[in-house]
């Protein structure tokens, strides 16, 4: 049997608490979340080259972008779910294209 999430409950502040189909019991600290979060952009800056990346002269930006906060990017908005395999997270700072497969998620809870 396929172990996977139960219940996904978000803790204001902290980070997620996970029940498990086994029983176990995991909680993932916002910090790590957001360290570790899989998006390609994420895992490139963390320096996870998975696959080339075409050379592209870049174009510098005209605007200036006012950067975040520490406190809003560590900040968890929101939790949906992916299909019935993982959960998108929504950070203070916009961010939210990491998709945390329940796979990943045990990997972060340190159960694999």
């Amino acid at each position: 049997m396929k172990i996977i999430p139960k219940t996904i409950t978000r803790i204001e502040g902290k980070g997620l608490a996970i029940l498990w189909t086994n029983g176990g019991e995991s909680f993932i600290n916002n910090s790590t979340l957001r360290k570790l979060c899989p998006c390609a952009h994420c895992a490139e800056e963390r320096g996870e080259l998975s696959h080339d990346k075409p050379i592209i002269a870049a174009k510098p930006n005209p605007f200036k972008v006012i950067e975040a906060s520490a406190e809003e990017s560590m900040r968890l908005d929101s939790v949906q779910p992916v299909g019935n395999y993982a959960i998108s997270i929504a950070w203070g700072d916009g961010h939210s294209t990491g998709i945390y497969s329940f796979d990943y998620l045990r990997k972060l809870a340190g159960k694999d």
